[in-house]
């Protein structure tokens, strides 16, 4: 009654097969930056971040293996400025994985999330992209209090170190209240 039909369990499987072979060829550096630089792997990532159910217990390895993927790429990946992709019809990573900091429930999807945060806000060029108002700041402020997990504040200080070591940012966060 609950179980996908055969055809769709089988497109499932080979989905994740798919995803699980692109994610351990990206962890080569010559992969990575070849896939890096394809517009279909991004779109993948990014369509998966952005309109999957990532709640859904069916969805979870798939979008754990997406965000594996993306921290691969993401040291190679240079958004665009964040005028082009507010006005870009393509859906934004950033959004994406901030979105999924702040509200998932699932800690391995957390730490991905801010482990692609950190290395896609660490490059230079995607440092513009770092607001004063992101949810995943807010997360990373409430998830500090979770001392006895190290994994997940880890990731959260790794995420913040990113977030301060872009100086407009450094100054919004001395003055955000939650300070």
């Amino acid at each position: 009654l609950f179980a996908p039909t055969p055809d769709e369990a089988r497109k499932q499987r080979f989905a994740l097969e798919a995803l699980f072979i692109l994610r351990n060829a990206a962890v080569g550096n010559h992969n990575a930056s070849e896939l890096a630089v394809h517009p279909k792997s991004r779109s993948l990532v990014v369509r998966t971040l952005s309109e999957l159910d990532l709640e859904a217990d069916e969805a979870t390895q798939f979008t754990m293996y997406a965000l594996d993927l993306l921290h691969c790429l993401a040291g190679t990946y240079v958004l665009p400025s964040p005028k082009a992709l507010a006005n870009s019809p393509s859906p934004n990573p950033i959004t994406a994985l901030e979105r999924l900091a702040s509200q998932s429930r699932n800690r391995a999807l957390i730490i991905g999330a801010f482990s692609s945060l950190t290395t896609l806000l660490s490059l230079p060029q995607n440092a513009a992209h770092n607001t004063e108002k992101s949810p995943a700041l807010s997360a990373c402020i409430r998830y500090l209090a979770l001392y006895e997990d190290t994994a997940l504040v880890d990731a959260c200080l790794d995420y913040f170190y990113a977030h301060l070591s872009y100086p407009p940012m450094t100054k919004a966060f001395l003055l955000n209240d939650e300070m």
